[in-house]
């Protein structure tokens, strides 16, 4: 599963700015704002998806590497 650069500069994205972005604002707002939300689990939740993300990036850059020394 070699990703395109595209597709993995929009991944990268996502699981280096987004999403601990939206993990620290949440985090605040619910703290600041008392909203009760299950913050402990939602933070996991993004955290377990960023892992994910890093997973497939790390794979596809691993066949990339491989094919282009060969």
């Amino acid at each position: 599963m070699k990703l395109s650069n595209k597709l993995y500069d929009v991944i990268k994205w996502i699981a280096t700015i987004l999403l601990p972005a939206a993990m620290t604002l949440l985090t605040a707002l619910n703290a600041a704002w008392q909203w009760g939300l299950p913050i402990e689990a939602i933070d996991a939740t993004i955290a377990a998806i960023i892992t994910f993300l890093g997973a497939i990036m790390s794979f596809s850059t691993a066949l990339y590497n491989k094919e282009n020394k060969e």
